[in-house]
This record gives structure tokens, C-alpha cells and sequence, in this order.
């Protein structure tokens, strides 16, 4: 048990390295992310212990709770921004399946972006063909994943 405790350490922090998150607090929520972005309404701020921020920039919904697939895990981390706490209750509370297609996609984007850059991530995961379409689209199933709705639409 404590090495699978010391495993799940160890992968919570590659996850937040990953996603460069950082140790500080959320910024405060703008009008963009209490307004649901610029997609229009439907954002917030997610209430509860499982809450999380809402709102993104293409108006994509935010997740909010626990995820029980890929998909939720790429929502509820993607609306963490930086707060590496909310990153990492998204990470320990998702199913084992989930969080294994959520580090395939995790991995391949930084052996493809070493650097994190959002126009290589673009270039990486959400266009097709490319080096992590596939691994992304396992993930999500098919389904608009926030980062590329955001940022590379």
C-alpha cells in the first residue's frame, strides 16, 4: 500500500510538472471564467469539496466533481489552471483507467512539447494527424477536449 501511496506522489507531480502548475494559489476568477468565458454564460465557480472552477475560454462546460473517465479528468484539470491542490484532488479521485489514458496523453504531449508551449500542444494533441491525436482522442473519446477548445480552435 505505501508503495502504491509513494507511486500515486510520484505521478500526481509529474501531472502538475506536466501541466505547468505551479505551488501558487488559483488567480483570482475574472469575468472570463465567472461568465463561462468567451463561449458566453455557464461558468462559475464550482461549490464543494469536489468543486471546481468553472468557465473556459471557447465555452467549453467546466467540470465539477469527482470524473469517472478521461474526458472529466482533461476538464476538471484544464479548469485547475495552476492550482496545483485542485489538479491533484482531480488526479487521486478519478479511476484508475481514467488517470492511466489521461498520462498516456500527458506523456506523449511532453515528449512532443518539452517546453509546455501552447501552439506545440496544439500542434501535438488537437490537430490530426499529428504525433498525440490518437492518444487524445482515446482519451476524450471522440469528444472536444477543453485545451484544444480553448486555446487552438
Amino acid at each position: 500500500m505505501a508503495v502504491a501511496l509513494a507511486g500515486a506522489g510520484a505521478c500526481l507531480a509529474a501531472c502538475a510538472t506536466m501541466l505547468g502548475c505551479s505551488s501558487k494559489p488559483a488567480p483570482a476568477l475574472t469575468d472570463a471564467a465567472t461568465m463561462g468565458g468567451k463561449g458566453g454564460q455557464g461558468g462559475g465557480q464550482g461549490g464543494g469539496q469536489d468543486g471546481a472552477q468553472g468557465g473556459t475560454e471557447a465555452g467549453t462546460p467546466a467540470f465539477v466533481g469527482v470524473a469517472k473517465n478521461c474526458l472529466e479528468l482533461r476538464q476538471c484539470t484544464f479548469a485547475c489552471k495552476t492550482d496545483t491542490a485542485c489538479v491533484t484532488r482531480c488526479v487521486t479521485q478519478a479511476p484508475a483507467d481514467a488517470q492511466k489514458k489521461f498520462q498516456a496523453v500527458q506523456m506523449c504531449s511532453t515528449k512532443s512539447c518539452p517546453t509546455r508551449d501552447t501552439e506545440c500542444r496544439c500542434m501535438a494533441e488537437c490537430l490530426f494527424p499529428s504525433d498525440c491525436a490518437d492518444v487524445l482522442d482515446e482519451c476524450t473519446v471522440g469528444h472536444e477536449d477543453p485545451f484544444c477548445e480553448a486555446n487552438c480552435r
